[in-house]
């Protein structure tokens, strides 16, 4: 009805207060070739919030990989199992070899829709700016 009056508009304003939502599913693949939720992100929309760590898996090796996917059945009933094939893999490489010996834990990070930061410590409580590394999506 307001573009029928002559000389109406409709002026449009974002709402830059809302809080931006991660867009990925963050998990591990289980060995069998299917993509799961990781456990430790327990959120209602299954999805990590922006600038909290959660804890990964224990540091077992120099590298560790990460799987993403916005596929909605990633959270679905029976663990969010689908094929890895339908998830994109992140690859973390620079952990220190004292770090896996000791067994410290991985800890990852959303930092924005395309980026994730990771850091290794033994909790998220110790981790200092120095130990985190950030890997970006494609």
């Amino acid at each position: 009805m307001i573009l029928l009056r002559k000389g109406g508009t409709i002026k449009v304003i974002k709402n830059n207060d809302a809080p931006e939502e991660y867009k990925y599913y963050l998990g591990t693949d289980d060995g069998d070739g299917n993509f799961i939720l990781l456990d430790s992100i327990m959120t209602d929309s299954h999805k990590p919030e922006l600038n909290h760590w959660y804890e990964l898996q224990t540091a077992v090796d120099t590298a560790f990989n990460l799987y993403y996917t916005d596929t909605t059945t990633a959270h679905n009933e029976g663990n969010g199992l689908i094929s890895s094939s339908q998830a994109k893999v992140l690859t973390g490489d620079e952990i220190s070899e004292s770090d896996v010996e000791e067994g410290k834990t991985i800890f990852i990070r959303a930092i924005s829709s395309h980026r994730i930061e990771y850091a290794v410590a033994d909790c998220a409580d110790n981790i200092e700016d120095r130990m985190v590394k950030a890997i970006d999506f494609e």
